[in-house]
């Protein structure tokens, strides 16, 4: 008990007030994480991991690279020509299926913040942000 003058004390070193943040916004990512999912690596093998390079939809954004778009039950799309873009509509990809269909228009930004809107053959189909994956074509 008497061996220091001073009571001791226990500080926490300066990286431990950022740890929790650094923590949940890595949390907080993980669902938009581009997971290779079971059936795609036992159908390409581990090269697989190293083929994909993800871009993920950004609603009201247009700075995409031309990209396969894909999403469940939904053809792929292959963006053919770049963007425009206004403050009324947002922006307008003009684009092609890839396996059957024919796709005029996949549009995005302003009047469609909600998720991504893309046409078929005249019919219209709105998709969660979140279930939309920009796929980097290398062709």
């Amino acid at each position: 008990e008497d061996l220091l003058p001073f009571p001791p004390s226990v500080g926490a070193n300066a990286e431990r007030g950022i740890s929790v943040w650094t923590g949940v916004s890595i949390m907080a990512s993980l669902p938009h994480c581009p997971w290779i999912t079971r059936a795609e690596y036992e159908a390409s093998g581990a090269g697989v991991i190293h083929q994909k390079s993800w871009l993920w939809a950004r609603p009201g954004g247009c700075d995409f690279l031309p990209a396969r778009a894909a999403h469940d039950g939904a053809p792929n799309v292959v963006v053919t020509l770049s963007t425009s873009a206004s403050e009324a509509t947002g922006c307008e990809l003009s684009c092609t299926s890839v396996g059957g269909g024919e796709i005029a228009t996949l549009r995005f930004g302003a009047g469609h913040r909600l998720g991504w809107v893309y046409e078929e053959l005249g019919q219209r189909l709105q998709v969660r942000a979140d279930r939309l994956r920009l796929v980097r074509s290398d062709g």
